[in-house]
């Protein structure tokens, strides 16, 4: 004989509750089942997966044409919110930029909005990007006079990328090769990266265990991109440098202070 189910554990049986408790009973566990069967049915259970992109406060020691800089980035969480943003500057020169970002489905993240100005560099490159994803476009507030461009989820800006490319190695560390669409207003590209090693590196942190991309950009580029995060601490961007042809000395990015989930980072 199959078992009884018991709609209550309290001392006083369903039966001998009057008909209206046991009807208010019956709208509460029917309501808390309802409640989990639209979690699961509209995919609210993988929001906590913006979890796995762990929170940092990061410095990073950089030289650029042969001046040194000092960036700063942070990557905070709200909810299902997240912001990047990252701070450099050096005398009168000065550089702000920051992504906005919603957790979304497939553990990917989705982009509302970006900003890029620069302080006493022109203002040519400067972007304020506005992500409509209702009609699948993406328009630059500073230059009204060009039409939205169409763009097709998921697609990333030039900061919020390398986000989810932490979180896409977090998810599967031994990916040899990741693609981004990567959109600056006008146009998409895409962002490809081959694995090249997992190594060890100096940095001015100290020695951080890490793995190595480097960007494809075709064979007829002579400019080369490598990255390294850092795999100890949640693939945490360790190094960067740009190489604007072949046999010049690198604009190098690195590590120099950092927190991870509130966890101060250390060189081996």
């Amino acid at each position: 004989m199959a078992p009884r189910m018991h709609l209550s554990s309290n001392s006083t049986s369903y039966t001998q509750r009057s008909p209206l408790a046991r009807k208010s009973l019956l709208n509460s566990r029917y309501s808390l089942l309802l409640a989990t069967l639209m979690c699961i049915a509209f995919g609210f259970t993988s929001l906590p997966a913006l979890a796995d992109l762990k929170t940092y406060a990061a410095e990073y020691q950089a030289t650029i044409k042969g001046m040194g800089v000092r960036m700063h980035r942070t990557f905070t969480v709200t909810g299902t919110s997240a912001l990047i943003e990252t701070s450099a500057k050096k005398l009168i020169f000065g550089l702000t930029e920051s992504s906005q970002l919603q957790i979304a489905e497939g553990k990917k993240l989705r982009v509302l909005s970006y900003s890029h100005k620069r302080k006493n560099l022109g203002d040519r490159h400067d972007r304020e990007l506005n992500f409509d994803w209702n009609s699948n476009t993406v328009s630059d507030q500073l230059r009204p006079e060009n039409k939205p461009l169409a763009i097709e989820y998921p697609v990333y800006d030039k900061l919020s990328y390398q986000e989810q490319f932490r979180l896409d190695l977090s998810a599967n560390p031994m990916a040899e090769r990741l693609e981004y669409q990567v959109t600056e207003g006008q146009r998409t590209r895409v962002y490809a990266f081959d694995r090249i090693i997992e190594e060890q590196i100096d940095t001015p942190l100290g020695k951080l265990n890490s793995v190595k991309f480097k960007r494809d950009r075709g064979e007829n580029s002579s400019r080369e991109t490598y990255i390294w995060f850092a795999t100890d601490w949640s693939y945490l961007l360790a190094r960067l440098d740009q190489i604007e042809e072949k046999g010049a000395k690198p604009e190098r990015l690195e590590l120099k202070r950092a927190k991870v989930d509130g966890r101060k980072v250390k060189g081996l």
